[in-house]
């Protein structure tokens, strides 16, 4: 709320998890819809996320692991996303999200 800031690095270790009941059923970050704030995600190998990620006015979530950082069940909403690192995802994990779905992804863009 209000223009706050996602910033977690540093060598952070996090467990980030959804609560799977309620109105924010498998949203694990949520942030206002006018929230521009860019987001940054770092993690230690002792770290794992998941859940959906909504910040869908941010300039960019930068999610970056190192060695065995987890993040199977994620799903992220954001105008930029940069991935770095050897992170892995998981496709359907529908039930590890209280069965959300998101239908419309919206525009995609692979950038090297």
């Amino acid at each position: 709320m209000n223009g706050a800031q996602l910033d977690i690095h540093g060598g952070s270790t996090f467990n980030i998890t959804p609560s799977l009941t309620g109105d924010w059923a498998g949203f694990a970050i949520v942030a206002a819809r006018n929230n521009t704030a860019t987001a940054t995600i770092n993690g230690n190998s002792a770290s794992s996320l998941a859940g959906i990620i909504y910040m869908p006015a941010s300039r960019e979530i930068q999610y970056a692991g190192s060695g065995s950082t987890g993040g199977e069940c994620v799903r992220i909403v954001a105008q930029e996303i940069t991935m770095i690192g050897n992170s892995s995802f998981k496709l359907d994990c529908k039930a590890e999200l209280a069965n959300n779905t998101i239908n419309n992804p919206g525009a995609i863009r692979l950038v090297r």
